[in-house]
């Protein structure tokens, strides 16, 4: 309006319309056409279809994305779903229309992705590894390192259909109705404060919408960026407490171990005292008995053995007698 310098109303002035106020309205400007050629084609009589404007900006058509022309073909061998919506079969653009505006909707994404392109957004299509009944497949764009899914679909409307069942009696069913307005979806979580989800209104098409999703889906990265950066901060943090619990319990198991060696060894060391009396009991009788005893007589050897294995089991014994050998 203010390009063409088109008259508004001014302040107040619909509340005086309201009220039966008579305003003069202002006469639309003239429109200007020196950047304009205007072609009239000869005709018997005026058509305003024979009149043909042309302006000096031209308008560049461009064949169709790989992608987008991959998906036209896969939409072919598709059936409807429950909604009546078809989604193209293989590894195609996730989206689901009915059939009178799959070219539109491909035509939308068309748009959307060469836009994409221009902003170095990288488009690719994933396959759900999630989902193991059937092949499902995502369309996310890489904005800034970050993965972002979003898929078109057409917004249709519900209708009560009642029927009537010959054993059961009337019964209510659905039936789903196209309306031909499409809808973008962001379906990666990006927040409750970003705008997910661009439809058509009658005031306003989707085409006019790619912009404000483009700039969202900006947002959504930032989003991301910021989301995995607290996730790998948490990360770090419970991999840190997982290692100085695991070093905790190592500790404790090796203090453990330590406290069941040294009651091993009172054990050990308890019962070598023990035989080491016993032993001398048996010397002091056999002494009282017969005398002093023969080293190569019988008791003499058993003495030495039990005196032999009493030091094998000490533990004092063995660490010191050891130290002094190596010594």
């Amino acid at each position: 309006m203010e390009k063409h310098t088109i008259p508004r109303p001014p302040p107040g002035y619909w509340q005086k319309i309201q009220y039966g106020y008579k305003i003069p309205q202002p006469p639309l400007p003239v429109l200007a056409l020196e950047n304009s050629q205007v072609t009239i084609y000869k005709s018997d009589k005026i058509d305003s279809k024979n009149i043909k404007m042309e302006t000096k900006e031209s308008v560049e058509i461009t064949p169709p994305h790989p992608l987008v022309e991959k998906t036209r073909k896969n939409f072919k061998p598709s059936y409807p779903d429950k909604f009546g919506r078809l989604t193209p079969k293989d590894q195609s653009l996730n989206i689901a229309v009915t059939k009178d505006s799959i070219d539109r909707a491909l035509s939308v994404m068309d748009v959307i992705i060469k836009n994409f392109e221009q902003l170095n957004y990288e488009v690719s299509i994933v396959r759900n590894t999630n989902n193991h009944d059937w092949d499902e497949w995502f369309t996310q764009v890489n904005v800034c390192g970050e993965q972002i899914k979003f898929h078109i679909e057409e917004q249709v409307t519900k209708k009560i259909k009642f029927t009537c069942d010959q054993k059961w009696g009337p019964r209510r069913d659905f039936e789903y109705l196209p309306t031909g307005k499409l809808s973008i979806i962001i379906d990666t979580y990006v927040g409750e404060s970003i705008q997910k989800t661009w439809s058509d209104t009658k005031s306003n098409t989707f085409n006019s919408k790619v912009e404000s999703f483009i700039n969202a889906l900006a947002k959504a990265s930032e989003f991301l960026k910021m989301r995995r950066i607290e996730q790998e901060k948490w990360q770090r943090e419970c991999e840190q407490k997982e290692r100085e619990r695991r070093e905790e319990e190592e500790r404790k198991r090796k203090k453990e171990e330590q406290l069941r060696k040294i009651e091993s060894q009172i054990n050990s060391w308890e019962k070598a005292e023990k035989i080491r009396r016993f032993v001398l009991a048996v010397e002091i009788a056999a002494n009282n008995k017969n005398g002093k005893i023969e080293p190569e007589s019988e008791l003499g050897l058993w003495i030495s053995l039990i005196k032999s294995y009493a030091d094998s089991m000490d533990p004092i014994y063995v660490t010191f007698n050891k130290e002094t050998a190596n010594g």
